[in-house]
């Protein structure tokens, strides 16, 4: 553990901070994810990102350097949605247990929406086809505008930071019974700072390469 937040520049025994002993700077070159943690809200996410690095192939060390007030401090509770168990799951070409859970969850639904990153552009003709066996709208985020003509009957516009309405309307629980988010990584930029009313949340799916 750190010392304390309001000590840091202080000399306080075991100080690792960049002020002092920089340990997070020491351990960028021997492990695989290396980072402080300077408040309560972002335990969760750095704790997951730091597990299924040291999890999953290649594995490898990770480190977080986390202050003893932030580590005594009252958490918020964790997201329903997040699911380590299947975040750990083991990569493979086709996930079959993933595909049968989201063709059970399909049949189950009546209004779909589609949400195209960047890294779909090879893939952007069975992405359509896909749209129209769903009957679903179409968004994209800012790295993947231009994938669909802004004609098209299906497509609502950007989402994400200076994004349209139309395109935040189609994601409403009103509108999409499931998300599906595909080849975007969901950056602060592309989900108008990580939004849980129309994206992240548990209607979302998320397929992408880099995961």
């Amino acid at each position: 553990a750190q010392t304390a937040l309001p000590t840091f520049g202080r000399g306080a025994f075991q100080e690792s901070s960049d002020a002092g002993i920089d340990i997070v700077g020491m351990y960028q070159y021997c492990t695989r994810y290396n980072t402080f943690v300077s408040h309560t809200d972002q335990i969760e996410q750095k704790l997951i990102t730091a597990i299924m690095t040291a999890m999953q192939s290649p594995r490898g060390p990770v480190h977080l350097s986390i202050p003893i007030d932030v580590l005594r401090s009252t958490a918020r509770p964790p997201h329903e949605h997040v699911d380590l168990n299947k975040l750990l799951r083991e990569n493979a070409t086709c996930d079959q247990i993933a595909l049968r859970e989201l063709y059970s969850n399909i049949v189950k639904s009546d209004k779909f929406s589609l949400v195209l990153g960047g890294g779909c552009g090879e893939a952007i003709g069975l992405i359509l086809e896909l749209a129209d066996l769903l009957d679903a709208t179409i968004v994209t985020t800012p790295h993947g505008k231009g994938l669909v003509g802004s004609n098209h009957c299906r497509y609502k516009g950007v989402i994400g930071f200076a994004g349209h309405d139309s395109a935040r309307t189609a994601l409403s629980e009103d509108n999409a019974d499931i998300v599906i988010a595909i080849e975007t990584n969901l950056s602060e930029w592309a989900s108008s700072g990580w939004n849980e009313d129309y994206l992240l949340n548990k209607r979302l799916v998320h397929i992408d390469s880099s995961e």
